[in-house]
């Protein structure tokens, strides 16, 4: 009686893992539980090198933006959603010693691709995306525009359980557009840093889920 009992227990949780199972592959959309989004950094590093040279800030930054809807297909390279605003915000400075950064407000607004995500369905801990047209002024011993080159500019949004709570990027794959100073010439740059996420003009962090 114990060994059949045992057997019957262990066939209806088979039964129920491969029931998740199935339910997490099928699943092809995100749902979150509002659109709009704040990331707040309390440093970026925004850094250039190449030709010999080297410029470096590193300063507080504020982006916000929304998604496009409250559900998303998980298919690479979809809009899903867009950055309206990207700032270091007023009365508050880069960290001294160093050189001073500012998004170009021209490059606004800014297409937020999917590209994939991590972790074992129905358990997702990020989501990769790629933001399209970042630019960003960098000023140190010389002053230099950096955009977007035709490479992707990656970062992912990072999960604790369900909560959609930290952004992180570290990319290198901008480029120098418009010799501002000689001292830009053949410089590349990135941005390094890990953000907070809240909906906008909350302190809560969006709940995001599989369906």
């Amino acid at each position: 009686m114990h060994t059949k009992m045992r057997r019957a227990l262990i066939a209806l949780a088979t039964a129920v893992v491969l029931a998740q199972a199935a339910g997490a592959a099928s699943a092809a959309r995100f749902s979150v539980d509002g659109q709009s989004f704040r990331i707040t950094w309390s440093t970026v590093r925004f850094f250039g090198s190449g030709n010999g040279g080297f410029l470096e800030a590193r300063c507080p930054v504020t982006l916000e933006g929304s998604f496009h809807a409250r559900t998303f297909a998980k298919r690479i390279d979809a809009i899903i959603g867009t950055v309206t605003r990207a700032f270091v915000p007023a009365g508050v400075y880069c960290q001294p010693g160093a050189g001073e950064a500012s998004f170009l407000s021209s490059s606004l607004p800014w297409p937020v691709h999917y590209a994939s995500f991590s972790g074992l369905l129905p358990n997702i801990t990020r989501m990769r995306v790629w933001l399209e047209g970042v630019a960003f002024k960098l000023r140190y011993f010389a002053s230099c525009l950096f955009e977007e080159g035709g490479e992707h500019i990656f970062g992912e949004f990072l999960m604790e359980g369900p909560y959609l709570n930290r952004f992180t990027w570290n990319t290198e794959e901008l480029i120098e557009r418009s010799p501002l100073s000689t001292e830009c010439l053949l410089l590349r740059a990135g941005m390094e840093g890990t953000g907070r996420v809240t909906f906008l003009g909350q302190t809560l962090a969006p709940v995001m889920t599989l369906i």
